[in-house]
């Protein structure tokens, strides 16, 4: 057996207090940079062989270096000096789940990234 309970009856917060709260505890702001950011490539591939990001699985494993590699060289070819700030000089920090669409379209214009990028998934 089962119990609902009807959406009239719910409490719901106020806009009020929602607005109190986010002035009280407003959200912490975004550094431009921090130390991944800055990180050479090799240092990053080696970051993301270590946990958290292993997986037991060969394959899976695979499958994150070769996107890792990729989504590197895409990267590399924008401007900047660290990894945040060519990420948001292509435009994809704001894309939200877009963003694979923009090195895509990259890899379409840039005929050695196509070749690159058409190994198997």
């Amino acid at each position: 057996m089962s119990t609902t309970i009807d959406e009239a009856v719910r409490p719901q917060a106020a806009p009020r207090g929602r607005e109190v709260a986010r002035a009280r505890f407003p959200p912490r702001p975004v550094p431009a940079t921090w130390q991944a950011t800055g990180l050479a490539r090799e240092d990053v591939r080696v970051w993301f062989a270590s946990a958290p990001f292993i997986d037991a699985n060969e394959h899976t494993m695979k499958v994150r270096r070769w996107g890792l590699g990729h989504l590197l060289d895409w990267l590399e070819a924008q401007p900047g000096s660290t990894w945040q700030e060519r990420w948001t000089a292509t435009g994809a920090d704001s894309a939200g789940r877009g963003w694979r669409k923009i090195p895509a379209r990259w890899r379409t214009r840039d005929s050695d990234g196509f070749a690159r990028l058409r190994g198997p998934m």
